[in-house]
């Protein structure tokens, strides 16, 4: 008897009941690998254990085999696929020849503002109407390799977008999405690289300044009298034309009206430590420039814009033509037949001289210069003249100045000088 699994094969194969055990001789089988991978239409069938078919086998190692060479082109797919955008991401950054160029239909500023001329700066927000800067660096976003080319800036729908360099190669790098103008003046103009929040003073972001060609290039701070953008009568885009384009043909600086026609020398005119309210007497020490005037070599002559008739601000007339606004607001405090005291850019009268900047000017009956003084002066008030009286007498030849006072009538006496006094009682 033969048994499998404690069963005896004999009863299901009856052809096992004629074996002779004792004559059988078992040897040990071996199989070739060749064979063994060619047994295609070989079966086996034995009770108990279910059909199993040497193709199902053969099939079953074969899906085994092909799953891993899937799993294997896969991931050779996407390791080979990966490699493709990471090379072309290192080849297109790896250096600035090969960098993204600005979005297609991008147009740019028809400018070309020298690398050294453009600077982050830690300054003094709000930036008007005087600028401090210091610690000029490269623009924020723009000093992770050597600059080449220049800087401009984008346009979309018409106006100023964002600040770009455009190298040597053509290719364009994108330093600040978008722009904030700040403030302005002939020689610098400033802006916020992505302003982030005007709840700050200076509306967030990156501070950011262009030196015009009127003053030196280079990395050296500075203080420049500007004004707020939108004080303004000339915009960014007519500054950075005007500056950096020289086929563009720009406004002046300022449109005035109309000036007042008095030429005031420039060494007659100064910021000055004084004694408020400034009448009776008038005590003048320290003598300096006007406070918003003192960045440049001074030529030409001072003298005040004119608005809806009257005297607003204080300006100089260069000799070249240019006006700069020194004060766009001026307040007569006092006035003597030897100077004329106002107050600049006046800001407070619960100060004893209303704040601002205390100036003085000099006629031409005492010496001109950065010489102190006492002078006995009256506040506007109280006096006869006016300012733009005052003004055009002592620096107007032309002008015919009124009498100081009109009389109707005199009393028919003469007193000798030598009998009349001032007395202490």
């Amino acid at each position: 008897m033969i048994k499998y699994q404690g069963n005896d094969l004999s009863e299901d194969i009856p052809e096992l009941k004629n074996i002779d055990l004792d004559n059988v001789i078992l040897k040990p089988i071996t199989y070739d690998s060749k064979e063994i991978m060619t047994m295609e239409d070989q079966t086996v069938s034995t009770a108990n254990t279910g059909d199993f078919d040497a193709n199902t086998e053969k099939s079953f190692k074969r899906s085994h085999f092909n799953a891993w060479k899937c799993a294997f082109f896969v991931l050779l797919a996407i390791v080979v696929c990966g490699s493709v955008p990471t090379i072309s991401y290192f080849a297109l950054t790896s250096s600035p020849s090969n960098a993204l160029p600005t979005i297609p239909g991008t147009e740019l500023l028809q400018i070309v503002i020298p690398i050294n001329r453009a600077f982050d700066v830690q300054w003094n927000p709000p930036g008007y109407p005087l600028l401090r800067a210091s610690y000029l660096e490269p623009p924020y976003f723009d000093r992770n390799e050597d600059r080449d080319g220049y800087y401009t800036f984008d346009i979309q729908d018409g106006n100023i977008a964002g600040f770009v360099r455009k190298r040597s190669d053509g290719s364009v790098l994108q330093v600040f999405d978008e722009v904030e103008f700040i403030s302005i003046s002939d020689n610098v103009l400033m802006f916020n690289g992505n302003p982030n929040g005007i709840y700050l003073p200076g509306g967030g972001g990156y501070g950011t300044i262009i030196k015009a060609p009127s003053i030196a290039s280079g990395n050296a701070g500075g203080n420049w009298v500007t004004e707020s953008l939108a004080n303004s009568e000339m915009t960014p885009g007519e500054w950075l034309l005007q500056n950096f384009n020289p086929s563009f043909t720009a406004p002046p600086t300022r449109q005035y009206n109309e000036l007042l026609q008095v030429a005031i020398p420039i060494n007659r005119a100064f910021d000055v430590q004084w004694n408020p309210p400034g009448y009776p007497l008038l005590r003048a020490s320290y003598l300096e420039p006007p406070y918003f005037d003192r960045n440049e070599d001074r030529d030409g002559y001072y003298t005040f814009d004119i608005q809806d008739g009257n005297i607003a601000g204080f300006v100089r007339k260069r000799s070249d033509g240019s006006v700069l606004q020194v004060f766009d607001e001026v307040e007569f405090i006092s006035i003597s037949d030897n100077v004329l005291m106002f107050n600049g850019n006046p800001n407070g009268i619960y100060l004893p001289g209303g704040g601002g900047y205390g100036t003085i000017i000099k006629a031409p009956s005492i010496a001109s210069g950065n010489a102190g003084g006492n002078w006995v002066t009256e506040s506007l008030a109280n006096s006869e003249m006016t300012p733009g009286e005052w003004l055009l007498q002592n620096f107007n030849p032309s002008f015919t100045a009124p009498p100081t006072r009109q009389y109707n009538e005199l009393l028919q006496v003469a007193i000798p000088i030598n009998r009349a006094f001032d007395v202490q009682w």
